[in-house]
């Protein structure tokens, strides 16, 4: 697994969904996904180490500690911006990265179904609120469009459209544009490091047993001890007891003796 960071994301990232929990992922499948195959977005139950999910974080030329291209592990596209029905996807269809800053005509023209994107930028700039203890949060602002990715959901559409991932606002984010990141993994490498988290809990579990039988022991001690001590204790009462019995008895003896003698 790659220790590369760029702009502070991992070199190879998958992003989930803060508000839905689901990975997002390349859309591939045209008779499920229709108008928005080849899209990114948040659907399926996408398990981290597939190709679906996998992105590469490659730096900018213009500014690469802030800016970068988001480019698709499956089929090595950059994800770019496709205009539909009024609305900016994000889609893995970019074959080259673009570094515009302006905003183009085609992006801030009124017509809904102008599709000319061809000069959209693929650079993007990653922030990281602090909205948790995580440190793992982040946000992307489409730097030619100053729009910021936004997984889209309203309950009064269809799931066709519902899940997909786009750029919307400006301002006021919202819980539907964070997404966690972590360092994409292969299955090989999920597997070490499961077997490797498995034999450090067998490691702490055993010195944990260890530790807990090192204080029985001595727990054990420290009862035998006292038990020893309060045996002392007993003897020394039961002969002071008997002690004090004995010359009792002397005394009583005495006593009678002397009583005899008196009245002989």
């Amino acid at each position: 697994m790659s220790k590369t960071t760029v702009a502070g994301l991992p070199n190879y990232v998958v992003l989930r969904s803060k508000e839905s929990g689901k990975c997002m992922h390349y859309l591939w499948n045209e008779d499920e996904f229709g108008e928005y195959y080849k899209d990114m977005g948040c659907k399926r139950d996408i398990d981290p180490v597939s190709p679906f999910a996998k992105l590469q974080v490659v730096p900018s030329t213009i500014d690469p500690g802030s800016m970068i291209h988001l480019r698709c592990s499956y089929n090595n596209k950059y994800l770019k911006l496709t205009k539909k029905n009024g609305v900016f996807w994000v889609s893995a269809t970019g074959d080259e990265p673009v570094e515009e800053v302006e905003e183009s005509s085609s992006l801030s023209g009124d017509d809904p179904d102008d599709k000319d994107d061809k000069n959209t930028s693929t650079l993007f700039e990653p922030t990281f609120p602090d909205v948790d203890k995580s440190n793992n949060t982040v946000v992307f602002r489409h730097v030619q469009t100053g729009l910021y990715m936004w997984t889209f959901y309203n309950k009064d559409y269809g799931e066709d459209i519902n899940h997909v991932v786009c750029v919307y606002n400006k301002d006021n984010i919202r819980k539907s544009n964070l997404y966690n990141f972590e360092p994409w993994m292969s299955y090989e490498e999920t597997m070490k490091a499961h077997k490797e988290e498995v034999r450090s809990l067998e490691a702490h579990t055993l010195s944990s047993w260890k530790l807990y039988e090192a204080e029985a022991k001595a727990e054990k001690a420290e009862i035998e001890k006292v038990k020893g001590e309060m045996r002392w204790v007993w003897d020394e009462y039961v002969k002071v007891k008997r002690k004090g019995k004995e010359q009792e008895v002397r005394k009583l003896k005495a006593g009678s003796l002397s009583a005899l003698g008196a009245g002989g």
